[in-house]
């Protein structure tokens, strides 16, 4: 039966005597074992000393060692060859810091042992370590208790005791009061609204005290969680973290959300108007937050404000955008082609995490196409290749059909179908005022 543990590299078992001995020392003794956290006992061993008077003597040093073994006290002993009574103080000395751990009073020649709790006379003893207590003049008879009078019958120590017959009871801790052991606690009074005896990782306790909320659940670890999956009959699932804007289309939450707000959930919130809405493209945790990045649109961004009514979503809420709009950029590899007055724009859709692009460009009378094979920018880089396609009309009707190609920039290029060639200022066609591209892409995010 284990006493109590050295856990640490700081903790070491020490007594001392409140008073000087008179003839002879005190006899001390730590019966110790080692074991690894799965309970496999390294090593054990048994300490005898002699007490030092009121100086201070180590029983057992602290555990050493990597890992770091536990050390379990396993029994205590003492025994006073002194001439006059002894008292025995154990204590465990952490980094300078005392903690007794028992304080054992013996008469001459009495000893005692942790793992008997009692103190047996090994010459002429008067009895265990409580004698001095409820009969300090060694008659056989209870002393006095609670103001009552010496008692040589079980039911007169009882009753000195404050005890009834045949029944085990509980004492109040707060009040004093003593109650029947089968007392049921909601016979007790309330708890206090305080968190000491709260559940947790440690130790078995109380539950934690309930929320007026109804959309989140306790964990495992004891943390409050919003329910995942359709949390509600719109598929949106409140997020009782705060989100803290950091840009257009970032913002932190405290603490590791990553695994919640994953890439390709689906966002809601307000910052002092109508909701808005967002996907997640990546989420970040560094400690002590998580950072999460939206995929950038040109319909909702997040305004510098507090960021009220935040919701997350890994369905398809019936008031989530369809598309997002966007803006594409142009570009070739030689001399860089401008819209002008045209029309260049584009939408992307998520689906889980499927990205689907679409960008349409309309030449006008003052785009410059450049020179150079040409690429357009996606609304966000992604992690894999998926199908693409591309018509464009070259003005007088021709139809020319490609195929996309995804490159790890997040840019598109368009092979003609035809010549097998990157289309460009004058492939398939030289193009002029009025033609107009249509592209569309998916890829994974």
């Amino acid at each position: 039966m284990t006493v109590f543990i050295l856990d640490t590299a700081t903790k070491s078992l020490r007594a001392k005597l409140t008073a000087n001995q008179a003839t002879a020392a005190v006899h001390l003794t730590a019966h110790w074992a080692d074991s690894t956290s799965d309970g496999t006992k390294v090593a054990e061993g048994s300490y005898p000393r002699y007490s030092s008077g009121t100086a201070s003597i180590k029983l057992v040093a602290a555990p050493s060692g990597s890992p770091l073994p536990k050390r379990d006290i396993i029994t205590l002993s003492a025994v006073n060859n002194d001439s006059v009574a002894q008292t025995v103080v154990f204590y465990i000395d952490d980094g300078g810091i005392e903690n007794d751990i028992f304080t054992v009073p013996l008469v001459t020649g009495q000893s005692w042992n942790s793992s008997a709790g009692v103190a047996a006379s090994s010459g002429g003893g008067t009895g265990d370590m409580l004698k001095s207590t409820y009969d300090p003049d060694n008659n056989g008879i209870i002393a006095i208790a609670q103001g009552g009078t010496d008692a040589n019958t079980a039911s007169g120590a009882r009753s000195n005791l404050g005890l009834g017959v045949a029944a085990q009871y509980a004492v109040g801790l707060t009040t004093g009061t003593v109650a029947p052991g089968n007392t049921k606690l909601d016979d007790w009074a309330a708890t206090d609204d305080n968190t000491d005896l709260n559940v947790s990782l440690a130790a078995h306790g109380l539950a934690p005290k309930g929320t007026t909320g109804t959309t989140q659940f306790w964990r495992q670890d004891w943390t409050l969680a919003a329910a995942g999956g359709g949390g509600s009959a719109n598929l949106w699932n409140a997020d009782s973290n705060t989100w803290t804007r950091t840009g257009n289309y970032t913002f932190t939450v405290s603490g590791d959300v990553s695994a919640i707000l994953a890439k390709g959930t689906f966002l809601r919130w307000k910052d002092g108007g109508a909701y808005k809405y967002g996907v997640v493209l990546s989420s970040v945790f560094s400690s002590p937050n998580t950072t999460i990045t939206m995929i950038t649109n040109n319909d909702y961004l997040m305004a510098a404000a507090t960021i009220t009514d935040n919701y997350f979503s890994y369905g398809n809420p019936p008031d989530f955008p369809s598309r997002f709009a966007y803006t594409p950029t142009w570009a070739s590899n030689v001399t860089q082609p401008s819209i002008g007055n045209g029309t260049l724009e584009g939408w992307f859709s998520v689906v889980g995490k499927m990205l689907t692009v679409s960008i349409h460009l309309i030449a006008g009378t003052t785009t410059n196409f450049g020179v150079g094979t040409y690429d357009w920018e996606l609304p966000c880089t992604t992690s894999a290749q998926a199908v693409g396609s591309a018509q464009a009309v070259h003005f007088g009707g021709t139809w020319h059909a490609g195929c996309t190609f995804r490159f790890t920039d997040g840019t598109v290029a368009v092979v003609s179908e035809n010549y097998g060639l990157n289309w460009a200022n004058n492939t398939p066609a030289t193009w002029g005022s009025t033609d107009f591209f249509w592209i569309a892409q998916t890829a994974w995010l």
